[in-house]
C-alpha cells in the first residue's frame, strides 16, 4: 500500500509509474532498516532511473550502501 501511495504522489509531477513483479518482489524482500522515508527515496530514485518509461523494473531498484 505504501508503494502505491508514493508512486501515485510522484505521478502528480510526471506520468504515473508502475512496478513490474520483479521490482515489487525486490522491495518486499528488502530488510528495510530505515523508516518509511527510505522507501520513498528508493522509489524516487527508481523513477528517475526509469527515465521516460512508465515501468519501474528491478534494475532501477537500488538500496544504496550504508556508511557507518
Amino acid at each position: 500500500m505504501l508503494v502505491e501511495h508514493f508512486v501515485q504522489q510522484m505521478g502528480r509531477e510526471e506520468p504515473v509509474k508502475h512496478l513490474d513483479e520483479e521490482a515489487m518482489a525486490k522491495l518486499e524482500a528488502h530488510d528495510w532498516p530505515g523508516n518509511v522515508g527510505e522507501l520513498d527515496h528508493v522509489l524516487e530514485r527508481a523513477a528517475i532511473l526509469a527515465g521516460n518509461s512508465t515501468l519501474i523494473t528491478s534494475w532501477e531498484i537500488d538500496f544504496g550502501t550504508t556508511v557507518n
